[in-house]
């Protein structure tokens, strides 16, 4: 029976998504930032109320950056990027100097505000609708951004390593879980460290 045709709990997913970032929390607190590291988790995944469950272990490649392992870890990287400009600060800007291009310096305060307030509408309704973008246009984005990199030149920056898997998932069936040994199990163990009263 494929994984997909198995019987599983509503919200299932999102609970493995939460447990996971709680492992993977865990894990970065016991390992450096500069450390390099290969693992190979073997899973068992049990839909307690259903039954349904799945495994997951190291799926073995020739090649690849896990070097056979099902998870490597990487260290971080020290690389070059362009330094940062907020946005708002570039919107800003780039309305001033359409503005001055409109507007004289000299021209009467109601005029210069008039002026300001329709160029502010303008600009926003055109930001706004998708209907009037030309994929040409983008050349202008990207023109901008280099001549701002070329300005502000670039700087150093420290990014999380790679993550790297090579996961095998498969359906293990439909697991049948005695509780009743379960509960018998826990009320010895409670029995051995109370003692007979």
């Amino acid at each position: 029976m494929e994984i997909e045709e198995m019987n599983w709990t509503d919200g299932s997913g999102t609970a493995l998504k939460k447990a996971g970032a709680l492992l993977s929390k865990i894990e970065k607190d016991m390992h450096s930032p500069d450390e390099d590291y290969y693992a190979d988790p073997h899973l068992l995944i049990v839909d307690m109320r259903t039954g349904a469950s799945l495994t997951v272990g190291t799926e073995v490649k020739e090649t690849g950056k896990t070097n056979g392992h099902g998870y490597r870890r990487c260290k971080q990287v020290r690389q070059r990027v362009t330094a940062k400009l907020p946005t708002k600060k570039i919107m800003s800007r780039l309305l001033k100097i359409a503005i001055r291009n409109f507007v004289p310096k000299d021209a009467p305060e109601d005029e210069y505000s008039t002026v300001v307030k329709k160029a502010i509408d303008d600009i926003a309704k055109e930001m706004a609708d998708e209907s009037n973008w030309d994929a040409a246009d983008d050349k202008y984005a990207t023109a901008i951004t280099a001549a701002v990199g070329d300005i502000l030149g670039e700087t150093w920056s420290m990014r999380a390593g790679d993550t790297c898997t090579s996961f095998a998932i498969e359906p293990a069936g439909t697991t049948e879980l005695d509780f009743s040994k379960l509960q018998r199990k826990e009320e010895e163990e409670v029995k051995h460290v109370l003692g007979d009263f």
